[in-house]
């Protein structure tokens, strides 16, 4: 189902995005392959490839009708659901055939960053410890914050730090952050 919803721009990054064409109307024209796999997410698995867009997506392309008041700005829907924070944007165009107008449809899915690094994380195998440790460092905590959440002396985080970092291979936050990127945690930045 979808849900109305906005992800804090410094909590989440682009994972994918695809562009579709369709008449003013809501007929698909025309699908790239990076929409086609982000509208079964977006509308759920219902949604095929199908001749009319869903409802939502229709009623979002009504704002775009030179009658329609306040057509300054283009239109968009924002929501999300369990695959990630979506983003709909409509621009008009000039149909290729000249028969009439066409709307092209940017979809964005954004992901929260910490569902993208606690994936990198999961792949490494850590113990739980280590695991929570690192997520936090990634995230930019100051060693004291760490120790308070993971309820821990600050001694025994530098401790656990050092260990991971041997673990790793990695000297400071910024080298366990590139580290992770590669490993595909991408984006990572601390919060």
């Amino acid at each position: 189902m979808l849900q109305p919803g906005a992800l804090d721009a410094g909590d989440g990054e682009v994972h994918s995005q695809g562009l579709l064409i369709a008449t003013p109307q809501g007929r698909l024209l025309w699908l790239s392959p990076e929409a086609e796999a982000l509208m079964p997410q977006a509308f759920g698995w219902r949604w095929r490839r199908r001749a009319e867009l869903p409802a939502a997506m229709r009623q979002m392309l009504q704002r775009l009708h030179p009658c329609a008041e306040g057509v300054d700005a283009p239109p968009h829907m924002e929501w999300h659901n369990a695959s990630g924070w979506f983003s709909l944007r409509g621009t008009r165009m000039a149909a290729a055939t000249g028969a009439g107008q066409a709307v092209g449809i940017h979809i964005t899915r954004r992901v929260a960053r910490g569902a993208r690094l606690q994936a990198a994380l999961r792949a490494l195998g850590l113990p739980q410890r280590q695991h929570e440790l690192a997520y936090w460092l990634a995230r930019g905590l100051p060693e004291s914050q760490i120790a308070e959440r993971m309820d821990i002396s600050a001694n025994t985080v530098v401790y656990h730090r050092r260990q991971l970092y041997n673990r790793l291979g990695v000297h400071d936050r910024r080298e366990l952050l590139a580290w992770l990127s590669l490993r595909g945690g991408g984006g990572l930045a601390s919060a």
